[in-house]
């Protein structure tokens, strides 16, 4: 007959590593984009294929696609694993886009969106 400890240890994975890295916020965008993408994965990732491929628990992805803006150390493993650039060059230009946005008319909006589907390259 086994002991409750001698079970538990059976069970137990180990200890978890944690991500490392610098804190990173994520929004509720950022958020249904990789939700989009993982569901145009082949064959289509459930959060824990995304936990199992980036190095976290379930419980992290389930936190983090919680609503509202989150802080995460593992930003940058969900974009590789995706195949997107690195989130901080994203950002980045995120960023830029966003300021000059606002001083843009509604023909150079559509133009700056017409030259991001061309070049955008076709599966």
């Amino acid at each position: 007959m086994f002991s409750y400890v001698e079970v538990a240890k059976k069970r137990s994975k180990g200890r978890q590593e944690h991500p490392t890295g610098p804190l990173e916020t994520v929004d509720d965008d950022w958020k249904a984009r990789v939700r989009a993408a993982m569901a145009e994965m082949d064959p289509p990732w459930d959060q824990k294929d995304l936990a199992d491929k980036v190095g976290v628990s379930k419980a992290a992805i389930t936190n983090l696609f919680k609503p509202g803006p989150r802080q995460i150390r593992f930003k940058a493993k969900v974009h590789k694993e995706l195949g997107w650039p690195d989130s901080k060059r994203m950002d980045d230009a995120f960023r830029r886009i966003a300021e000059k946005w606002p001083h843009l008319t509604d023909d150079q909006r559509q133009a700056l969106l017409a030259v991001a589907d061309s070049i955008v390259i076709k599966p």
